[in-house]
């Protein structure tokens, strides 16, 4: 038995599986066009719209006049939805510096990081990374210097960091250099 699936489910869902209840019928008719007989269709099952496992009670499609199907109850028709998987690229996404001790800055702007995402369509698609969605933390830089520090991802449970996503970033540090505060004086005429 196999069911005429017509329609698309919502964007961003996908057809995995679907399953039959009873998986097959009986057919009564000439021997040798039941032995030409491979298949037996449902009558339309709409998926228009769905975003989840749905059921229906459908009837089977009409054979030919020789040919007749015993079974006269409906079939039901399981059909399994899930979202669609998708990968996304995220560009120049901001480093969130932790750590940095007050006598010390980064001498040189920190480029954005690049990274992919895996995760399913209904999610990915509109999902921008929080602030603080990749950091590095300098609270054990206690000089000027040039370092190479681990980075560090906030991923959600639901989305999947690819493995080449950049593990490191080579940060250039400076001592702060204080400048005298400057008074205002008030000129009076």
């Amino acid at each position: 038995i196999e069911p005429m699936i017509v329609g698309e489910p919502e964007h961003g869902y996908e057809i995995k599986s679907f399953e039959i209840n009873p998986p097959i019928a009986e057919i009564t008719g000439p021997h040798t066009m039941i032995e030409n007989t491979k298949m037996i269709y449902t009558e339309k099952v709409d998926v228009t719209g769905l975003a989840k496992k749905e059921s229906f009670d459908v009837k089977f499609r009409s054979l030919n006049k020789l040919l007749t199907i015993t079974e006269k109850e409906p079939v039901k028709v399981t059909v399994v939805i899930e979202p669609m998987q998708m990968e996304k690229l995220f560009e120049n996404v901001e480093i969130n510096i932790t750590g940095l001790k007050c006598n010390l800055i980064i001498s040189e702007e920190l480029p954005g990081i690049s990274f992919v995402l895996e995760g399913t369509v209904p999610v990915l698609e509109n999902y921008t990374p929080a602030k603080r969605f990749v950091s590095a933390d300098l609270s054990k830089i206690t000089e000027a210097g040039e370092y190479e520090l681990a980075l560090s991802y906030s991923v959600p449970s639901y989305l999947k960091l690819k493995d080449d996503a950049p593990q490191n970033i080579l940060i250039k540090i400076q001592e702060k250099i204080e400048e005298p505060e400057e008074t205002l004086q008030e000129v009076v005429e």
